[in-house]
């Protein structure tokens, strides 16, 4: 827990010392999201995708026109592809495949070009994935629950009248006006 903790934290910093060219995307847990980023020209010798968090891995290496597996981290394996592999007008945005909740982070894209034969880090995206229709399971169980209790009570209330009177009497001695609705 204190690892992960930690790590959204420094996530959460990461963040907000970030540059100007930040993009947050929130998607829900299934979809397809498009992490977008525009290199200047069409000179580029690598594109490549990391995360913040991961390391030495990165999340998609595009280089020499072909997709280059080395180091991909595992969980991004055929989830992720550019947009346009033959990336006109310098798009080399990422096509991210049914995210989960685990694809949250802060991504970034950067293109080595070949007149400058240097790196060009360009757009920063923080993702948040929204976990799966989490609140509507929540609410249909809630709702099957009271459903459930109230024919509880129902049963409760024809098989022995008098419990539930007593019962009730006893809750609402206070209000005068109920008795009769049980007498």
């Amino acid at each position: 827990m204190s690892a992960v903790t930690a790590s959204l934290c420094s996530t959460l910093m990461f963040v907000l010392f970030v540059s100007a060219d930040q993009k947050n995307i929130t998607a829900e847990s299934g979809q397809d999201v498009t992490l977008t980023c525009r290199a200047p020209n069409n000179n580029i010798i690598v594109v490549e995708w990391s995360r913040a968090d991961l390391r030495d891995e990165y999340v998609f290496v595009y280089k020499d026109d072909q997709f280059a597996p080395d180091n991909q981290h595992p969980s991004f394996k055929n989830r992720v592809d550019l947009q346009d592999r033959q990336m006109k007008d310098g798009d080399v945005s990422l096509i991210l495949k049914n995210v989960t909740i685990n694809d949250t982070g802060t991504y970034e894209c950067g293109v080595f070009m070949e007149e400058t034969r240097s790196w060009k880090f360009i757009s920063i995206i923080y993702l948040h994935v929204d976990p799966p229709v989490h609140w509507n399971i929540q609410r249909a169980v809630t709702t099957n629950q009271l459903q459930h209790s109230q024919a509880f009570f129902v049963l409760a209330g024809s098989t022995k009248p008098e419990t539930a009177v007593r019962d009730s009497r006893y809750h609402h001695h206070h209000h005068h006006h109920h008795h009769h609705l049980y007498l």
